[in-house]
């Protein structure tokens, strides 16, 4: 600041270089009160008709979805389990499977409804086609919370969620899957997928087995496990289920190191009660374990 100290100006005196000014009753300095700068207001939210805009990591309805991913005793207390991907939703509308609500994916910058692209609007034109009880509309981050971090999401995601469904058990069983204490979900679906691929009739899962509405159990079956019929107890429920279908336990495991193996693609059954070894299944009708 450029000024002569003892002469008392009626104005006040300032350094074009400084961000000090002084006041003419006491020459005290006082910081400049610099201006603001507002950001510019966000672009409004566009209104798209019919679909209700969820957004927020707490908000009540993101939770709620995320926890029917992630939780099996949620999904339980609810009925109720979130599928993702275009083809399995239309597969489940056109096998005539209740649909309790469908969620899109749009930016919440939206300039225009026009702007929606791929699955979401393809929901969005033709939402008759996609009948449901409600309609919700995220921004991909929300999506990607909804449906949890190995999900591949982007700005055109659709996903549902469904009740259970009411999938019948067989009258009538030749080849039975048993799933004893399965608890890497990749490996369940794969599991389920091979033995829908191979026509077998249904899976019978040990209590302590990873269920089959968990998130990495359908995804890694493609959708399979969400209609797959199975029943869930214990070894008496199991023995008394084959017995019932006149199905032969067979258990995959290594031969015990005092058996020598009759095979010439070391594959045998050996029946541990006669200790006879065979090269061939004994029976047609199996629960394999």
């Amino acid at each position: 600041m450029n000024q002569t100290r003892g002469v008392k100006n009626d104005c006040i005196l300032m350094d074009s270089g400084s961000d000090y000014m002084v006041s003419d009753d006491g020459f005290l300095p006082k910081k400049l009160k610099k201006k603001k700068k507002v950001p510019p207001p966000p672009p409004p939210i566009i209104n798209i008709p019919g679909f209700v805009r969820i957004s927020g990591a707490r908000h009540n309805m993101v939770v709620y979805f995320e926890e029917l991913r992630r939780d099996k005793s949620r999904r339980k207390r609810h009925g109720s389990l979130v599928v993702h991907g275009a083809k399995y939703i239309k597969d489940l509308i056109a096998k005539g499977h209740h649909i309790k609500s469908i969620g899109i994916t749009a930016p919440e910058d939206l300039k225009s409804v026009n702007d929606i692209a791929g699955p979401s609007k393809e929901v969005f034109q033709n939402i008759n086609q996609f009948p449901a009880d409600r309609y919700y509309v995220t921004s991909v981050e929300w999506t990607r919370k909804i449906l949890g971090g190995e999900a591949r999401v982007d700005n055109r995601e659709i996903w549902a969620e469904l009740p259970f469904p009411n999938i019948s058990f067989p009258k009538n069983i030749s080849k039975l899957l048993v799933l004893d204490h399965v608890i890497d979900g990749v490996n369940m679906g794969m599991l389920i997928r091979a033995a829908d691929a191979l026509r077998w009739d249904a899976s019978f899962i040990i209590a302590g087995t990873v269920d089959l509405f968990d998130e990495q159990v359908i995804r890694t079956s493609r959708c399979t496990s969400v209609t797959w019929p199975s029943k869930t107890g214990f070894w008496h429920d199991l023995y008394a289920l084959t017995k019932e279908h006149d199905l032969t336990l067979v258990i995959a495991d290594a031969m015990p190191h005092n058996r020598s193996i009759q095979s010439q693609n070391n594959i045998c059954f050996w029946n541990p009660t006669t200790q006879e070894i065979y090269n061939e299944i004994p029976s047609s009708r199996i629960a394999l374990v």
